[in-house]
């Protein structure tokens, strides 16, 4: 079998399983929404590129799954803009991201381990690896990660062309898809007296 076959069967393979995931949970409703970056001034934020265009977040479906009480299910289009450096986050629940365009620089901050799953294109097609505090990996196209709620993480843009994600996200309603993650002041060391 060709490597194109298989890359477009993996495609196909976990955008149907996402859509059939969210039909099934009991999906009812559609909104749109759409998040700004943080400005880069944010004391602890990691760096936010300027960009003329901020990421978007666009929900394509949305309902409350009677498996999962009190959180909402989602399936989402990320665009990241070329040159756009996300700040350090985590999410209040989870979210299975698989990479549709574009070439995502990832970054674990802390908080536990990421599990990543190489995409059909890869050395190594279909093996999951953990990306642990402070390791960093290119995403590309195909690729996929399961975040959960406590690992700080974030994502950069480096390349000329925006990348596109597309996630499922079983999240709790009553808080931000992303919650900023500032890093707590390191003490001052005082002099003795």
């Amino acid at each position: 079998m060709s490597q194109e076959s298989l890359s477009s069967r993996w495609e196909r393979l976990v955008l149907c399983g996402a859509v059939v995931f969210a039909l099934l949970a009991g999906v009812v409703g559609f909104s749109m929404e759409d998040e700004r970056p943080v400005s880069a001034s944010t004391p602890g934020a990691s760096p936010v590129a300027e960009s003329a265009t901020p990421p978007v977040r666009e929900v394509l479906v949305a309902g409350d799954p009677n498996a999962a009480d009190g959180q909402v299910l989602q399936l989402v289009r990320y665009h990241i803009p070329a040159g756009m450096t996300l700040p350090m986050h985590t999410h209040p629940g989870m979210q299975i991201a698989y990479i549709e365009a574009g070439v995502l620089t990832y970054t674990v901050v802390t908080g536990g381990e990421i599990p990543i799953t190489q995409g059909p294109n890869s050395d190594s097609p279909g093996a999951t690896e953990l990306l642990g505090p402070g390791e960093t990996t290119e995403l590309h196209p195909g690729d996929a990660v399961v975040e959960v709620d406590g690992v700080v993480h974030f994502g950069a843009n480096l390349g000329a062309e925006p990348v596109i994600i597309l996630a499922s996200t079983l999240l709790d309603p009553n808080q931000p898809a992303a919650v900023e993650y500032i890093e707590a002041a390191s003490p001052v060391a005082s002099p003795m007296a």
